[in-house]
């Protein structure tokens, strides 16, 4: 039900809104443009197959918050 008057509105619910702001960080990330440094929660993968372009980003398994 909630989802519908959010489409009629044109509004967005809270897990896209969040999804879509994770998604702005690592792109801040990628580019150097947050105070979050991109390895300290990603590295870039190693795999060749990016679909034409060379950024394909792999999650640290290991790392911690200071």
């Amino acid at each position: 039900m909630r989802c519908t008057w959010l489409k009629k509105l044109g509004l967005w619910t809270l897990e896209d809104r969040r999804i879509r702001a994770d998604l702005v960080e690592v792109y801040k990330m990628v580019y150097g443009l947050s105070s979050v440094h991109l390895n300290t929660f990603f590295e870039f993968s190693s795999l060749d197959r990016t679909r034409g372009h060379s950024l394909k980003l792999k999650k640290k398994t290991d790392f911690e918050l200071n």
